[in-house]
C-alpha cells in the first residue's frame, strides 16, 4: 500500500527490527529512515513506556502504527515526539 502512495521516482523498503521495522525512503537526494513501531493496540497509558524504550528524536524519528489511536493517545504520542498513523486518521482500507 505504501508504494502505491509514493510519488513517481520514490522508493521504499522496510527491514524487520525487534520493535517493528525500519522504513527507508529514497528519492533524488539523501535517503531518509524512520523506525516504525507496529502495535495491535496503543492506549494513553502505553505512551510513556514506548517513549522510554523507543526514544524518538528529530534525528531518529519513530512512527507508531496501530488499527486505532484515540484522540488522547494521539495527543500523548505527539507530546512525546512520536509520529503516528491509524486507518481512522488516514483513511486506510
Amino acid at each position: 500500500m505504501l508504494l502505491a502512495r509514493l510519488p513517481a521516482g520514490w522508493t521504499a523498503s522496510i527491514q524487520a527490527a525487534p520493535f517493528g521495522g525500519v522504513l527507508g525512503i529514497r528519492h533524488d537526494g539523501p535517503d531518509g529512515t524512520v523506525r516504525v513501531g507496529a502495535r495491535s493496540r496503543v492506549e494513553p497509558k502505553d505512551v510513556d513506556y514506548l517513549a522510554a524504550t523507543l526514544r524518538p528524536t528529530p534525528d531518529d524519528p519513530v512512527l507508531i502504527a496501530a488499527p486505532y489511536l484515540s484522540l488522547r493517545t494521539q495527543e500523548r504520542l505527539r507530546s512525546r515526539g512520536f509520529a503516528y498513523a491509524d486507518p481512522a486518521t488516514f483513511g486506510w482500507n
